[in-house]
């Protein structure tokens, strides 16, 4: 089955233009088709080429050719939005059993020992969130603090330099 689907089978016209959805985007079967046979054109091309490529030199090429059609997200884990709401809490002074019946669910049935380990790890993961937070806005600041003695000293003439990248 090569290509896209086109119906409940699987088989179908190719002269209806059916569109498919994805990510709220429109794209119809001719241009998916299209799309395909371009890529297709392109790896055919690079082998012809490039015959003596390794398979790891060819997975490198895929690599930057799958870049360009999905771009890598942002670095790092993503926050939770419940711990970001367990540290707006406590920012604005909520604390102790106000903050965690509000943040843990079923608190208030949780034995002694399940309250414990629960608490400690929304505490800790609070205390990680504060940590990153402070240390993205010191980078933030020597940062600027770097730029403008740069500036400062292009200005004087004291020195000739290249910008960092």
């Amino acid at each position: 089955m090569n290509g896209p689907r086109t119906g409940a089978s699987g088989l179908g016209s190719h002269s209806e233009d059916k569109t498919l959805p994805s990510n709220g985007h429109s794209v119809t079967e001719t241009e998916l088709s299209e799309a395909a046979a371009i890529a297709e054109q392109a790896g055919k091309n690079i082998v012809e080429r490039f015959i003596n490529l390794s398979p790891q030199q060819r997975r490198a090429v895929v690599t930057r050719f799958r870049r360009q059609l999905f771009q890598p997200g942002k670095p790092g884990r993503k926050r939770s939005k419940e711990i970001t709401a367990a540290c707006v809490d406590w920012a604005k002074g909520m604390r102790g059993v106000a903050l965690y019946q509000k943040h843990l669910p079923r608190f208030d049935r949780m034995g002694h020992w399940e309250r414990k380990v629960k608490t400690r790890a929304l505490l800790d993961a609070n205390a990680q969130a504060a940590r990153a937070t402070r240390i993205t806005q010191l980078r933030r600041f020597f940062s600027r603090q770097r730029m403008l003695h740069y500036v400062m000293l292009h200005a004087q003439g004291t020195k000739q330099f290249d910008f960092p990248a």
